[in-house]
Formats: C-alpha cells, structure tokens, sequence
C-alpha cells in the first residue's frame, strides 16, 4: 500500500532528480495555457506523476486532482487521503496556501506556482529562476506543511 511519503517521493523524483520539465497545454483556442496530466514529450504535472496510465484519459485535462480515479494509481490515493492542517501556517515565504488541502492538490499547487514563477517576467520569490530550483523549493515547503520528509 502506498504512502503519502511515496506520493512526495514520487513527485520529488520526476521534477528535482529527473529534472523533468513542467507540464502545460493550451487546452482550448483562445483560453490560456494551464497544467496538463499529460504532456508532449512525456511531460506531467505533479498529479499526471502519480496518475497511472490505466486511469488517464484525454477528457479528464482541465479536472481538479481531487476529482480524479484512482482506481489503477496507489500513490494518486495515497496523496488524495493525506490532509494538511487546517490552519495558517508561519512563514509561508512563497505564499502557497495549502490550508486544508489534499496533498495531490499541494503538489498540483507546487508544479503550478512553480512554472508561473519560472517564466521571463514573474514577480515575487524565486521570480525567473529555473523551473526544477523553484519546484524545489515549494515541494520542500510541502514537505514542511505536510510533515513528510524531503529524501535525501
């Protein structure tokens, strides 16, 4: 049975030691671009990560992680059954919010936050800096909210 620290692991794997890139589409003509499960060249978000192939399926793009089937994905159920804290945390610095959300929710926050942070033109910590070093430091912000461990 997985665990919401394999979950975590996962995720840090595909993006911080594979230095995989982030995962987004243009989903439709004239909306703008936003997280894609799957994406070209084998490219995911940190859902799409622990999302098995038997449980992807083109119309599910767009869908929030906390309403996705896990029938075939353990570390996708793993991470939809682990709640963070209700409450505010201290020392939030890149202003995440992961008050009582899913951790598969945190992580999509993590990928996402930090592909808009990565790009040319960005405002805020870690504004313009490499995709994987950003995505670094929230899932480590993650980890803290979520009281799991960063592997080593």
């Amino acid at each position: 049975m997985s665990t919401a620290q394999d979950a975590f692991n996962a995720v840090w794997d595909w993006f911080v030691v594979q230095g995989r890139p982030a995962s987004i589409a243009q989903l439709a003509e004239g909306c703008r671009p936003t997280c894609a499960y799957r994406g070209d060249g084998g490219a995911r978000c940190a859902a799409g990560v622990l999302l098995d192939d038997r449980d992807y399926a083109p119309h599910i793009e767009g869908g929030a992680a906390v309403n996705l089937d896990a029938t075939h994905s353990p570390l996708l159920a793993a991470a939809l059954g682990h709640r963070g804290p209700r409450y505010s945390m201290d020392g939030d610095p890149f202003d995440l919010r992961f008050e009582g959300l899913w951790l598969a929710d945190g992580l999509q926050r993590c990928h996402d936050r930090a592909h808009s942070r990565s790009l040319p033109g960005a405002v805020g910590p870690l504004a313009g800096r490499p995709f994987r070093e950003v995505v670094e430091a929230h899932l480590r912000e993650a980890a803290r909210f979520y009281a799991l461990q960063v592997p080593a």
